[in-house]
């Protein structure tokens, strides 16, 4: 629970500071990349049972704030210069 939150927090905080929709892919990919590090044993000790369900939280929830980042930054810049 609290690496989704944390991961919120910070996909958001990308999300607002670069304003770039491409962002969500970059986001999309971090949680798969650890989890497929963490089952080659790279690091950490390997993957539990329900590793899966944490994969696919994770990275719903980070790429939605990336999401929530983006486009409330893109709302203010509207607002700021309307067309």
């Amino acid at each position: 629970m609290t690496a989704g939150i944390a991961s919120a927090i910070a996909s958001c905080g990308v999300g607002i500071v670069t304003g770039r929709w491409i962002v969500l892919g970059f986001v999309a990919l971090v949680w798969p990349l650890y989890f497929l590090g963490l089952s080659m044993d790279r690091w950490g000790n390997g993957v539990g049972e329900a590793w899966c369900i944490g994969l696919g939280v994770l990275t719903l929830i980070s790429t939605a704030g990336a999401a929530l980042g983006v486009a409330g930054r893109r709302f203010l810049e509207h607002r700021q210069h309307p067309i």
